[in-house]
């Protein structure tokens, strides 16, 4: 599981991205054991 913040809003149309513009920050989720 992740998390990509786009610079600008989803258009709900296009993919993968939703032509949002470039990637601002992204990370990964996890369950630490």
């Amino acid at each position: 599981r992740s998390v990509i913040i786009h610079v600008g809003e989803d258009d709900l149309v296009s993919q993968p991205t939703g032509d949002a513009g470039g990637r601002v920050a992204q990370g990964v989720i996890g369950v630490i054991q």
